[in-house]
């Protein structure tokens, strides 16, 4: 099955998912819609195209109701879609303001989650301001300064002072002597939030600051032994287990990638040429041993994987990336078209098989889709909702 048949194959089987109740980004239909405007746009088949007033009128009535705050499984998530809408001419700005405001008790929510230690992408803090910053408003400047404060007060809360601890989603608490180095929920998301605060010109002093003792850490966290990879997931005093997978969600890729688009807007030549280093050395890991790949999924499969390397290659133009990314895609492309569904989606057979067997954006083949259209297009647009916008 080539590359066309596949994201057709992936578009017919996940639409009858848009009766999900589920609104969220990641796991429901805020995914979905965005995969089939991302299909429509490019010339998929408008005979199996959403009405999109429908859609979102829809979407907006059920997020209304939800009690999820969060990026991952929750309202920022649905309202980052919609300021995404927005900003691709969808909405107008009339609708996206009565969609999106007001963001008081989107602020409030994240600064009560950095009092209590939890700064995660996906299910904490950084996330919701990751959407307040995509869709930044004048005068919302005394957020940010303020968030960023709280952010910077967390390097308090480790055991030496040097990183901001990794918070426990089962104690609930921050854990002092251990460092979280993945990007879904990790330090390299701290990073790409300041960088980006740094890009708008939104608290850069504060946000620079924070930056410069985040990237300070990673670099001598990097491993002594490095012919596997560079960064453990968990670094930490008295933490043995040097090794990480490679993707999307933990590894090398998304702590060097953090270090490239810092090095990038920072116009630091060694710390830019440091993180394409280590991207480059990682294309050579490609069995199961060297990367812990199973399936085709965004967040810790092929399809991220590829993702970030058509990323890479575009920005860069180095062949190595463009390399990468072919032999990744053509993965992802056997994966999820495996008879046995194994490592493609043909498991998720039904809504009521719970959080795993979905069909959503993040671990699904919507995601999937949606890398494979970016591939075939150069659409890249729709990947801030990863952290990885340049």
């Amino acid at each position: 099955m080539d590359i066309q048949d596949t994201i057709a194959r992936i578009h017919h089987d996940t639409r009858p998912w848009m009766a999900t109740t589920d609104p969220s980004l990641y796991v429901g239909r805020a995914g979905l819609i965005l995969f089939d405007y991302l299909f429509q746009k490019h010339g998929g088949n408008a005979a199996g195209a959403v009405d999109f007033g429908e859609a979102i009128q829809q979407l907006a009535e059920d997020s209304i109701d939800t009690t999820n705050p969060l990026f991952c499984g929750g309202a920022a998530g649905v309202r980052w879609l919609f300021t995404y809408l927005y900003k691709e001419g969808i909405l107008e700005e009339n609708d996206w303001r009565f969609l999106c405001d007001p963001k008081e008790p989107f602020e409030e929510t994240a600064l009560i989650l950095l009092e209590q230690g939890n700064y995660d992408f996906l299910h904490g803090a950084t996330g919701i301001a990751h959407y307040l910053l995509y869709a930044m408003d004048e005068g919302r400047d005394a957020f940010f300064r303020e968030f960023l404060r709280r952010l910077y007060a967390l390097f308090g809360k480790s055991t030496d002072g040097r990183a901001i601890p990794r918070f426990s989603y089962e104690k609930q608490v921050p854990v002092p002597g251990e460092v979280n180095l993945g990007l879904a929920h990790g330090l390299p998301s701290l990073l790409l939030f300041c960088v980006q605060c740094c890009r708008q010109d939104v608290c850069a002093w504060e946000a620079e600051a924070i930056a410069r003792r985040l990237i300070a850490y990673m670099v001598d966290n990097i491993n002594t032994d490095t012919r596997e990879n560079f960064f453990p997931s968990i670094a930490g005093k008295g933490i043995s287990d040097k090794t990480s997978r490679l993707g999307w969600c933990y590894g090398d890729l998304g702590v060097a990638y953090s270090l490239y688009r810092a090095g990038q807007v920072f116009q630091d030549t060694r710390l830019r040429s440091l993180g394409v280093d280590i991207l480059s050395k990682s294309t050579h890991r490609r069995t199961h041993a060297q990367t812990l790949v199973n399936d085709a999924c965004l967040c810790h499969g092929s399809a991220g994987i590829a993702h970030i390397y058509h990323r890479l290659w575009r920005d860069t133009g180095l062949p190595v990336f463009q390399t990468a990314c072919d032999a990744w895609i053509e993965r992802t492309i056997g994966y999820a078209t495996h008879p046995d569904g194994i490592a493609g989606y043909k498991m998720y057979d039904s809504p009521s098989e719970g959080y795993r067997n979905q069909m959503g954006f993040l671990e699904g083949p919507v995601g999937i889709g949606i890398v494979l259209l970016a591939y075939l297009t150069g659409d890249l647009g729709w990947d801030h909702c990863l952290m990885l916008n340049s």
